[in-house]
């Protein structure tokens, strides 16, 4: 008995070694036996998920729990600028590559809005199945589809597929009307406000920037490409609302979703030596930045906007296209937003960014009316507005 239980702990431990591959190198013997614990107790509960007592199966999930909390926060801290800004299971890879090779007709019929990979809803709950998530302005009763093309039940791709498609209903989008992450901000030669979602360094001056929504600065082009012989713009934080507002600096870049960069961001300079404060009273310490990615879905959020000031919500949809209103790359968000939110941080519980506010939708499909949900919240993904922006979170 006692050979055979050496044998399987030497199996196990050559186990953990595939694993780490080359990455071995790295790691000293006590810590590669550190890490052999780990996979017998990550084992050991798997097996109790299954079939484990009540007590058992809390512990289980319990564990659960904190080895994602770990796996985010491990994720976060390999990400280098530039990374995808949402890292998908290969269902999920295929049934968006999918998606992209059809778009070029699917996004040409009338009322669709945009797409993206999701989980099949059935009878109005979500399904462990990988769909097509074809999302639309409203859904049509069947005798007015008779003379329309139809969105097919199954897609196929250059090469791959099929993959079956649920077509979900979106109402209209409409923009929230316009130092620390939460703060009013808002140009000088307009009344228009919104909020500081993201204090980040700017990669080509090594200068902080704040980050909040394009369209909190008026501009409905990218800037400066856009702009060459226009004026400077300053920012005030608090927004000229405030009797007590201030200079904060000067716009640097600007992506429109009215343009085709497919985000609603921008940048503006920190002057003054004004002090960044990555630490919010209400969120609490920023730790950075993170891929959004399918496990994310129904994930506990928080958000401080300048007009809504702290709210908490649940994701509801990882990752989307909305390209018909000129963003490529969302969460939806069930979270309550007002004008002056815009530009406002998506942030987990563990302190990492996840999404910028530029607006909201209508929730208009019966899957969200079920829910009590009546509209959502649309936050552009972290990694594409920093990859755009040429900036980070450091």
């Amino acid at each position: 008995m006692k050979t055979k239980a050496m044998s399987l702990e030497r199996a196990t431990k050559e186990h953990v070694k595939r694993v780490l591959g080359k990455r071995i190198r790295h790691f000293t013997d006590p810590e590669i036996e550190g890490l052999l614990h780990i996979f017998i107790e990550a084992g050991e509960m798997a097996v109790l998920a299954h079939v484990g007592s009540p007590v058992e199966t809390a512990e289980s999930m319990e564990y659960s729990r904190n080895l994602l909390r770990t796996a985010r926060t491990q994720q976060a801290a390999t990400t280098p600028t530039g990374s995808p800004d949402r890292i998908l299971p290969q269902e999920w890879q295929k049934a968006d590559q999918i998606g992209r090779d059809n778009a070029h007709w699917l996004l040409r019929m009338p009322g669709v809005i945009g797409m993206g990979p999701a989980y099949k809803i059935k009878n109005g709950n979500v399904s462990g199945d990988v769909c097509l998530a074809i999302y639309v302005a409203e859904k049509l009763p069947n005798y007015l589809l008779k003379n329309r093309l139809s969105i097919p039940s199954l897609l196929y791709g250059q090469n791959i597929g099929p993959i079956r498609t649920d077509v979900v209903a979106l109402g209209s989008f409409s923009e929230m009307s316009s130092v620390m992450i939460g703060d009013s901000i808002g140009p000088n030669n307009l009344r228009k406000r919104g909020t500081i979602g993201a204090l980040a360094t700017d990669l080509s001056s090594n200068q902080p920037v704040a980050i909040t929504a394009m369209h909190v600065t008026g501009l409905k082009r990218d800037y400066p490409e856009d702009y060459v012989n226009s004026p400077s713009i300053q920012f005030s934080a608090p927004s000229q609302e405030y009797h007590d507002h201030e200079l904060l600096g000067y716009l640097i870049t600007g992506r429109s979703r009215h343009t085709d960069s497919g985000v609603d961001a921008s940048s503006i300079s920190i002057e003054n030596n004004r002090q960044s404060d990555f630490y919010h009273p209400r969120i609490g310490k920023i730790n950075g930045w993170r891929p959004i990615s399918s496990s994310d879905l129904y994930l506990p959020v928080q958000m401080f906007g300048d007009t809504s000031k702290y709210q908490t919500g649940k994701i509801i949809v990882p990752t989307t296209s909305l390209t018909h209103i000129g963003l490529e790359s969302v969460i939806l968000v069930d979270i309550l937003t007002n004008d002056g939110d815009s530009g406002a941080a998506l942030v987990d519980n563990d302190g990492f960014v996840l999404g910028i506010l530029s607006g909201r939708i209508n929730a208009t499909d019966l899957y969200f009316d079920t829910m009590g949900i009546r509209d959502l919240a649309v936050f552009c993904t972290i990694g594409y507005v920093l990859q755009e922006l040429y900036c980070d979170i450091i």
